[in-house]
């Protein structure tokens, strides 16, 4: 059971715990007008009423150490934060992608692939190839470390055969994903890089037209 249904179950107990409180108190004190007296009726309410907060302080406890458990179980697994922006390098000067990776977990995060999911489509495309400039996959990561991945030029002509083949040519929902032995990390286009990639696509088409135009 994960611990977000587990918080839902603790929440809806104790949620049920105080409604019964509530009820037992007004019970309690809507006898008391036709028996006994206000103190014959006060005295065992307020047992109640500690009988319940003692109930409400238990599962308050076995909160606070189911959170305390899963805060350490984060701890103990991989985390990675990745970033994807667009860069220029030497000679070229020519903006392309780079995926930035840091190291957040306790435990070290063995690096294997890149790759790019929409979801718009039921495929994902795998990065093959990497600048030289860039770090190397697989590659294992403890916690403060970095990676930058810097992708191979003219890669957006690929991601955007990717979006008109197999996403509708809806752009939406791109994202890069990081995949470990134990998991997947993700971060989505951001809006500057989806415009740099029509750019791409706009500038393709016109260089084509322009060459199936020139005289022969």
């Amino acid at each position: 059971m994960t611990w977000q249904s587990q918080k839902k179950i603790l929440l809806a107990v104790a949620v049920i715990l105080i409604a019964l409180l509530s009820f037992a108190i007004g019970v309690s004190f809507g006898t008391s007008y036709d028996k006994g007296s206000l103190i014959d009726v006060m005295f065992p309410a307020l047992g109640v009423v500690g009988n319940w907060i003692a109930g409400i302080g238990a599962v308050a406890a076995v909160f606070t150490s189911l959170w305390l458990a899963d805060n350490q179980r984060k701890l103990n697994t991989e985390d990675i934060e990745i970033k994807l922006s667009l860069v220029v390098s030497p000679p070229d000067m020519t903006s392309r992608l780079m995926v930035s990776a840091v190291s957040k977990g306790n435990r070290p995060a063995n690096l294997k692939s890149l790759s790019i999911y929409s979801t718009n489509s039921t495929v994902a495309m795998w990065v093959k190839d990497l600048d030289p400039q860039s770090s190397l996959l697989p590659i294992v990561l403890p916690y403060g470390h970095d990676a930058s991945f810097l992708l191979v030029q003219g890669t957006e002509s690929y991601i955007n055969n990717y979006v008109e083949e197999h996403c509708g040519g809806e752009y939406a929902g791109l994202r890069m994903q990081l995949n470990t032995t134990l998991g997947t990390f993700f971060a989505p286009f951001s809006r500057e890089i989806i415009e740099h990639l029509r750019d791409t696509s706009a500038n393709k088409s016109s260089q084509g037209m322009q060459q199936s135009c020139a005289p022969a």
